[in-house]
């Protein structure tokens, strides 16, 4: 997780030594399997003995997703995001800019603001920011959030990094147009039903939360990216992985 190169994490000494020592060790030995093409390429930029030996197997979506199907726009109504407070989250920043959208559209003091996870620091951090009736949610089961995700008009997701980015896919599954941060790995998700914009600034999530609420979302698009995703297809290139490196090491 190359998470724990950015800022100071919990741990994050151990950690770092832990993925410099395997992943070196992986590349050396045989081949990495990583969730998508921009983690591939970070990690060739961080350890270049890693290049040619990173193969990208993404993530999966859940049943529960897949099943749940979107709703009609009409039947749509709130917004979603996550309380994780660790920094490249921007869980302040996309509250500052949640509080903006109130403050600036009519409409806005109306729609419901759903927080899923810790309600701390997500309380105190909404507090801070201005934003009316937040509710916090706690920790959702899969199929929880999938009725959320099918009944609310948009999932706030403004990282400023992520390896891969799996509730895009969930939401984007469900049928919930994502406001998500312009950064390659989510613009390589999130290929449909996405507004990208800029996390940094509040004004362009802002701007952002408008253009969400008011997208169609394209369904050959939606259907064709899902088609992508399935866990078992994963599961089936891990395990050629798994052969190959049997047949290399004379266990098959």
């Amino acid at each position: 997780d190359l998470i724990h190169f950015g800022k100071a994490e919990p741990n994050g000494m151990g950690k770092r030594l832990y993925y410099n020592t395997i992943t070196r060790m992986a590349a050396r030995l045989g081949n990495l399997i990583t969730v998508s093409e921009e983690s591939a390429n970070a990690l060739a930029q961080r350890w270049p003995e890693t290049r040619g030996h990173a193969s990208v197997v993404p993530n999966g979506i859940a049943d529960t997703f897949m099943s749940a199907g979107p709703v009609g726009k009409a039947n749509r109504w709130g917004l979603v995001l996550f309380g994780n407070g660790r920094w490249h989250k921007n869980l302040g920043g996309m509250l500052e800019a949640i509080a903006l959208w109130q403050r600036r559209a009519p409409v806005a003091k109306f729609v419901p603001i759903t927080i899923i996870g810790p309600d701390e620091p997500a309380r105190k951090l909404a507090q801070a920011a201005g934003v009316r009736s937040p509710f916090f949610a706690g920790q959702l089961s899969d199929d929880e959030a999938a009725s959320l995700f099918t009944h609310s008009a948009g999932l706030l997701f403004c990282s400023h990094v992520e390896g891969f980015g799996l509730p895009v896919l969930e939401a984007i599954a469900c049928g919930c147009p994502v406001i998500a941060s312009d950064i390659p790995v989510l613009r390589e998700v999130g290929e449909a039903g996405c507004v990208f914009v800029d996390q940094r600034s509040a004004q362009a999530i802002a701007d952002g939360i408008d253009r969400a609420f008011r997208m169609k979302v394209d369904e050959k698009a939606r259907t064709a990216l899902i088609e992508k995703h399935y866990w078992d297809r994963s599961y089936d290139k891990i395990a050629a992985h798994i052969r190959a490196l049997g047949a290399t090491l004379n266990l098959a």
